[in-house]
C-alpha cells in the first residue's frame, strides 16, 4: 500500500497518513523518535527512498524518524492487515511447534490425512498476464491428479482427472 499524502497535526497530535484507500492517523507517541512541545515537527514528507510505503519526518533538534505504514495499519487495526499479521503469526508458531515435535513430514502429513506426495500429477506451462495486458509472463503449475480422502469435513469432492 503506498502513501498518497502525509501532514502533521499539532493540534491532535498525530500524523495524518492518506492512502489510495482510506485515511489513518498515527500518533505522535508512538514515533520514535516521539515529537513534543519543545521538539516540533519542522518537515515532514512522503518518503521515495522507501517506496512510498513510509513518511519520513525531521524535529526541530535535528532528529528524523520514519514510520512504516505497516505501523500505521497495525495502529488502527486494519482488517486485511491483521489478517495477514495473524496468518503470519500462525505461520510461525506451526513451524516453531513442527521443529519441536520431532515428527517428521510424512508422519505429520499421514496425520492430517493428506494425499501423498508422490501423488501423479503433471507439470503445466500457463501464461499470465502482466499488468500491461500481454501475456510475455509464464508460470510453472503442479496439477495433481488425486481426490482428497472422504471424510474431511468441508472438502467437496471434485474430479481433477
Amino acid at each position: 500500500m503506498k502513501i498518497l499524502r502525509v501532514e502533521a497535526n499539532n493540534r491532535k497530535h498525530v500524523f495524518e497518513v492518506r492512502t489510495s484507500r482510506e485515511s489513518l492517523t498515527f500518533p505522535y507517541e508512538k514515533a520514535n523518535p516521539a515529537p513534543s512541545s519543545t521538539d516540533r515537527i519542522t518537515k515532514v514528507f512522503v518518503d521515495t527512498e522507501l517506496g512510498r510505503e513510509a513518511f519520513t519526518y525531521s524535529l526541530a533538534s535535528g532528529a528524523e524518524g520514519s514510520v512504516h505504514i505497516d505501523s500505521v495499519l497495525e495502529y488502527n487495526e486494519d482488517p486485511s492487515y491483521m489478517a495477514e499479521l495473524t496468518m503470519y503469526q500462525l505461520t510461525q508458531e506451526a513451524r516453531a511447534r513442527f521443529e519441536r515435535s520431532q515428527l517428521s513430514a510424512v508422519r505429520s502429513r499421514d496425520g492430517l490425512g493428506l494425499p501423498q506426495a508422490s501423488s501423479t500429477g503433471s507439470w503445466s506451462q500457463r501464461t499470465t498476464p502482466s499488468r500491461s495486458g500481454s501475456c510475455s509472463r509464464f508460470s510453472i503449475f503442479w496439477e495433481p491428479r488425486w481426490r482428497w480422502p472422504s471424510g474431511i469435513a468441508g472438502v467437496e469432492q471434485a474430479d481433477n482427472a
